[in-house]
């Protein structure tokens, strides 16, 4: 009965969570090089995520920062 129970309450939880709608996310670009004496250098184009305090929790009606200064908000 715990098991269905713990399980149940995951399922209701992985529903609750959705993409968010306002804003496609994008990773801004970043070109690497990696160089070695014998043979040059050489460029890969790769992206980068921005930490949590730049990302926005979303609700379904809408979207708000949940983040003030170095913690979540309660």
């Amino acid at each position: 009965m715990n098991k269905i129970s713990t399980l149940s309450a995951l399922v209701a939880l992985a529903q609750g969570q959705g993409a968010g709608t306002q804003k496609q996310e994008t990773h801004p670009a970043l070109n690497l090089y990696k160089c070695t004496k014998s043979g040059g250098c050489q460029s890969s184009s790769k992206s980068v995520t921005l930490d949590a305090n730049w990302r926005w929790t979303h609700e379904n009606t809408g979207y708000a920062n949940c983040y003030t200064g170095n913690e979540w908000n309660k």
